[in-house]
């Protein structure tokens, strides 16, 4: 079995880089590639063609009825240092000709989310409708995607790929198969016990952290639960960056959902990271209380009565510590709102003895 040519190099982020052989097995062809560390000496083949299969760190694969493969580790010894490789693509191009939509599941700030279907894989596909493709809504939907790119952590949505040639505009991520935590705190057959509702706080604490760490900083700014995507194993990621945005030294945008928007933002003043963490207390009052901040009120009146009045939703029942945690993280002063860092201590360290938090839908909240 030899290489019908030369390894070819796809970069993956500055750590790893995968490369490709072609093999042709008994007059068929099949492609294998294989992911090296830097920091390693060695990488594990993996079968990428659609009639192949992979088994965990075993060195069998089989590739079609009947054929089986024998494939061993691969040493590498850092030849990505080497010159003369070739490179397959730029960046996460994929083809939409891959992609199959399925039921849309949700709508983003600039395009809708569909279940779907890429290379065998159940993804989430963000795409922009034919008639929403403006040179705005193009440059914003091209910025998420360059933003998304780069974020690599557990607590963060994944980025798989995008397609961006007209008409078919599209961002494909991993799929989260829980939904929003916001579905979640308002399906009455679900019962959420305070240990699970701290788990999932600090899920979101921590991809937050994530960002606002980042060189340079990346606030979200659009916290709020329907974009705290969740998974099978109720493990809470960050999503939905179209309105994300590098930290600026001059005053910034007003944006956001106004319900969860923090006082300084609506009043079009400059703000920091901790815009966000004012939004993560509003996010913690919707997990207490399973309701809408501000229900029935309309978007203006809440913009004019929390960013003029210091209107804030009413305080809500529950454990003595969670409760002043919310109030802390809306404080009129910025300043005096705590870091996600202070806030991913103080959930760490809660006795929560309560009950456990039933859906009451948007009366009785207090």
């Amino acid at each position: 079995m030899e290489p019908m040519f030369e390894y070819q190099k796809d970069d993956l982020d500055e750590n790893y880089t995968s490369f490709f052989k072609k093999y042709q097995i008994e007059n068929s062809l099949y492609y294998f590639s294989f992911v090296s560390d830097k920091e390693f000496s060695g990488g594990v083949i993996y079968p990428v063609c659609d009639t192949c299969t992979i088994g965990v760190n075993v060195s069998s694969y089989a590739c079609s009825p009947g054929t089986s493969v024998r494939v061993g580790f691969v040493f590498i010894k850092k030849k990505i240092g080497r010159m003369g490789y070739k490179r397959i693509r730029d960046g996460k191009n994929i083809d939409i000709g891959e992609v199959s939509l399925g039921e849309r599941i949700g709508k983003g700030n600039f395009g809708e989310v569909f279940k779907g279907h890429w290379r065998g894989a159940v993804v989430a596909i963000k795409k922009l409708p034919a008639h929403n493709i403006t040179d705005h809504v193009l440059k914003e939907f091209h910025r998420e995607i360059e933003l998304m790119r780069n974020l690599r952590h557990p607590n963060v949505i994944q980025f798989l790929g995008s397609c961006t040639i007209p008409p078919n505009i599209c961002i494909c991520t991993e799929y989260m198969p829980r939904g929003s935590l916001y579905s979640i705190l308002h399906d009455p057959k679900i019962s959420l016990s305070w240990a699970l509702i701290r788990n999932m706080c600090l899920d979101a604490v921590r991809g937050i952290i994530y960002l606002h760490n980042s060189n340079p900083v990346i606030l979200h700014r659009d916290l709020k639960s329907h974009n705290l995507l969740v998974d099978d194993n109720w493990k809470v990621k960050v999503a939905d960056f179209g309105l994300s945005t590098i930290e600026q030294t001059a005053t910034m945008t007003a944006c956001g959902t106004p319900c969860w928007t923090a006082p300084e933002v609506l009043r079009n003043q400059r703000y920091t990271e901790k815009a966000d963490v004012y939004s993560f207390g509003i996010v913690m009052w919707e997990c207490a209380t399973r309701a809408d901040p501000y229900h029935g009120m309309p978007p203006f009146q809440v913009i004019f009565a929390v960013g003029r009045e210091g209107l804030r939703p009413p305080v809500p029942k529950g454990p003595k510590d969670f409760i002043t945690l919310i109030s802390d993280c809306w404080a009129e002063n910025p300043e005096k709102r705590p870091s996600m860092e202070k806030i991913l201590v103080r959930l760490e360290m809660m006795d929560l003895q309560w009950p456990d938090v039933q859906f009451k839908g948007n009366k009785n909240v207090n």
